[in-house]
């Protein structure tokens, strides 16, 4: 699902590789996701949302149907409906959004985190003082 743009494309690919379609999936590139935005690679962190998205919606339409072929196909059936695709868009954008804010977060615990870690040598640089 790299770079693949189109609709065709993508479905393709995933027919070919229905192993990509499940729950641990989506989790991993979500998690994939986080670091990229991390990195500052926010083009690329735009398609991974992207890339969730559908991965997502392929696999609740897999709760009711077993078959991957047809929850794909039924996927990319949905997505020639315009409603349906500013829906998605519209979901696309909040997980971007998502992403920014995990990885905002991510660094504010690292942050504290590395303040926590300094503490404690402050202390005893203080205490060291103290006895002179």
């Amino acid at each position: 699902m790299a770079l693949m743009k189109t609709n065709d494309d993508q479905e393709l690919f995933l027919n070919q590789n229905s192993g990509l379609i499940s729950p641990t999936a989506v989790k991993c590139i979500r998690a994939f996701g986080i670091m990229i935005d991390l990195r500052g690679d926010f083009a690329l962190v735009e398609h991974v949302a992207r890339v969730v998205q559908l991965l997502e919606n392929i696999v609740e339409l897999g709760e009711n149907e077993k078959n991957k072929m047809k929850c794909i196909e039924e996927f990319f059936k949905k997505m020639r409906d315009k409603s349906f695709q500013d829906q998605f868009q519209s979901k696309v954008k909040a997980s971007y959004l998502w992403y920014d804010a995990q990885a905002r977060q991510y660094d504010n615990d690292d942050h504290n985190q590395d303040k926590l870690n300094a503490e404690p040598e402050q202390n005893n640089n203080k205490t060291k003082v103290d006895e002179m």
